[in-house]
């Protein structure tokens, strides 16, 4: 069995599209919290899905090579 290497940016482009998947589903969490009467967890859920999407800008970024 051979390995596939892969380049850094190429990890650094998967691992955003990870990120942006889980940003996707904590928003999608926090509009159900919403709907369920819970708004402190959909504003916490929405702050992590903030956050997961500037994890997936800054990998972008170091993908494309720019420093971060």
């Amino acid at each position: 069995m051979q390995m596939e290497l892969r380049t850094r940016a190429e990890v650094l482009d998967d691992l955003a599209g990870q990120f942006d998947t889980r940003a996707d589903s904590l928003w999608k969490l926090g509009r159900d919290f919403d709907r369920w009467g819970l708004s402190e967890e959909a504003i916490e859920a929405r702050k992590r899905s903030c956050a997961m999407r500037v994890g997936a800008l800054i990998n972008r970024a170091k993908a494309a090579g720019l420093s971060v």
